[in-house]
């Protein structure tokens, strides 16, 4: 049980060091960041041994998990269009001979 305590508090860890990380590089807000790091904080608690975990917190994390996977998946949706919206103005400059 405590390798599956201690796998868990790393996991955490790790994703709350990775929206730390995403959070800080970021100019736009995104609230979802904050309510995961929130949620992460309240299971670590003030020590990272002493893991809160319960099913409930799992399922909640997982949703919140999926719901950002999704912000992401837009974010990057709209980044391939501009890219491709920029290449083809570059295209459509080079055609004209500007």
């Amino acid at each position: 049980m405590s390798d599956i305590k201690d796998w868990h508090s790393d996991a955490l860890i790790n994703i709350q060091r990775f929206l730390d990380k995403y959070s800080s590089k970021r100019t736009t807000h995104l609230p979802l960041v904050d309510v995961m790091r929130f949620r992460i904080n309240a299971i670590l608690g003030s020590e990272p041994d002493q893991l809160r975990w319960s099913e409930a917190d799992a399922e909640e994390l997982l949703g919140l998990l999926k719901a950002y996977k999704h912000v992401l998946e837009i974010e990057q949706q709209n980044i391939a269009q501009l890219e491709a919206s920029l290449e083809a103005q570059r295209g459509s400059a080079s055609l004209r001979g500007a």
